[in-house]
Formats: C-alpha cells, structure tokens, sequence
C-alpha cells in the first residue's frame, strides 16, 4: 500500500507545472511529438519567455508543418522582436496551408 501511495505521489509531482508534463509527455507518450513540443514552446511564451519559447515552435514545424498553432506563436514571436517581415511571411504560410485556422486570417486583420 505504501509503495502505492509512493508511487501515486511521485506521479503526482511531476505533474506540478506544465511545461514539466509536456517535456514528459515527449519523452514518454507515443502521440504526435510536435504537439508536445509546441505546447513546450506555448507555456514559455505564456510566462514571458520568447527566447526560450521560439526553438520549440521552430522544432515542432520541421515535425509538422501544418500545426497551425505552431506557425501563429512563433510568427507572433517574431513580430513581437521586430522581424515583421518574417511574421508576416510566416502568417501568410500559416493561411495558405491552413485556411481553416481562423487566427492567421485575424492577425493579417481580415
């Protein structure tokens, strides 16, 4: 029993902030690795943390280049740090292979 609780408990902890059980869903889950990493990428941006943040979405599009969320968070870091250029670019990409994804068509302010 008391292994169990143990065993409970640990689960638990790891589980204590999200980043931590997304990097863990990455190493451990058989689903679609570029969702764990930019849900990664999402949690760092969300905290303020941009610099942290932008590898995880650029890695999670060379895993899959359709995740919309993927392409909206880093095109939203690169017109945050003035490289509008490739934001805008990068939102149009975001509108061409995902037309459904209503966020890409706001931030071109359709």
């Amino acid at each position: 029993m008391a292994y169990c609780c143990g065993m409970a408990h640990s689960h638990a902890m790891a589980y204590t902030d999200q980043i931590t059980f997304w990097k863990k869903a990455l190493k451990t889950c058989s689903g679609d690795p570029s969702r764990s990493t930019q849900e990664i990428g999402a949690f760092l941006k969300i905290g303020g943390n941009n610099k942290d943040a932008e590898p995880y979405f650029v890695e999670a599009l060379k895993l899959n280049p359709v995740l919309a969320p993927a392409m909206e968070n880093l095109s939203n870091i690169y017109l945050m740090t003035g490289r509008d250029a490739e934001g805008l670019a990068l939102t149009q990409t975001l509108n061409e292979r995902c037309p459904q994804y209503a966020s890409g068509w706001q931030q071109m302010g359709v």
